[in-house]
């Protein structure tokens, strides 16, 4: 069986924040496991600007690790 991987989505940007802390202590306690914290310094969605700048950059990067983790379902 191969090793799960964990995708960690914290609700605060804040390094050491209480959530960070929280669901790095879920993936210790989940057991071995590959564990990967999202970054979601994302812009609020603007439509207008999506469509002339297209996706932003930190917005495909979570859409990419969260493709990447449903493959190893």
């Amino acid at each position: 069986m191969s090793t799960p991987t964990l995708l960690g989505i914290s609700g605060s940007l804040r390094a050491n924040a209480t959530n960070r802390k929280l669901i790095r202590e879920a993936a210790r306690l989940f057991g071995p496991c590959t564990y990967d914290e999202a970054e979601l310094q994302m812009p609020l969605y603007d439509g207008d600007l999506e469509e002339g700048d297209g996706v932003p950059e930190a917005a495909v990067t979570l859409s990419e690790k969260i493709t990447i983790e449903e493959r190893h379902l």
